[in-house]
């Protein structure tokens, strides 16, 4: 069997049908990428987890940059469920200063605005330069965000969730985008076997997500 069967034989054309010619190309990006992360560790020297590591690297492979994922515990810290941070990666002194910089352009503008109420034309400029100061910190991050809420839409048309607290969304909090289930922030107030059946639920949905990317990556 070459290294590109297995994934022919499970996600290719059905009923007998030609194959996609790109297909070896795209099935080759695509292992090219998982082997790539598989050597990929954090700073505590533990790799990408394996049941969200695939769910990565499509998103690497639709340009959606990653920098942080889980696929969800119930006995390590607070990841309760899966999630994948989008965009560049970025350290808490960079967050800080980005979040600084735009409340210090706002500021601004509502000083002046406080100040001078009758100057509509200043007021108008400074809440202009606060908001083009705004999407200069977050406009890439954000960027990203549109572009997996897209593929999120493209998936939802054609998938069912189990419930609404299972659907994934782009959560943008601070100066993340995130890839979340709608549910995962209320696992706390849960009973343990709750939690369990919940991260089951949420795992299930990303793994969908997952297929759905992959087929779509590999019949183009």
């Amino acid at each position: 069997m070459n290294r590109f069967e297995g994934y022919y034989m499970a996600f290719g054309p059905s009923g007998g049908g030609a194959p996609n010619p790109n297909f070896q190309r795209q099935a080759s990006a695509l292992n090219n990428e998982l082997h790539r992360l598989n050597q990929v560790k954090d700073a505590l020297g533990l790799g990408i987890d394996r049941g969200i590591i695939e769910t990565v690297a499509l998103l690497n492979l639709n340009n959606i940059p990653t920098w942080s994922s889980c696929e969800g515990h119930l006995d390590k810290g607070r990841n309760m469920a899966p999630y994948i941070f989008v965009g560049a990666p970025i350290d808490n002194p960079t967050m800080l200063k980005m979040e600084q910089n735009v409340q210090q352009a706002y500021a601004d503008y509502y000083d002046y605005a406080a100040q001078n109420p009758q100057d509509t034309n200043g007021i108008s400029a400074r809440l202009n330069s606060a908001r083009q100061v705004e999407a200069q910190e977050y406009g890439p991050m954000l960027q990203h965000g549109i572009e997996l809420q897209k593929l999120l839409d493209q998936f939802y048309q054609v998938h069912q969730p189990s419930s609404e607290e299972t659907r994934l969304v782009v959560s943008v909090k601070r100066v993340t985008v995130e890839l979340v289930n709608v549910g995962r922030d209320f696992q706390i107030l849960l009973s343990d076997a709750d939690r369990a059946s919940h991260l089951n639920d949420y795992q299930a949905e990303i793994n969908a997500f997952t297929l759905f990317l992959r087929q779509d990556f590999l019949s183009r």
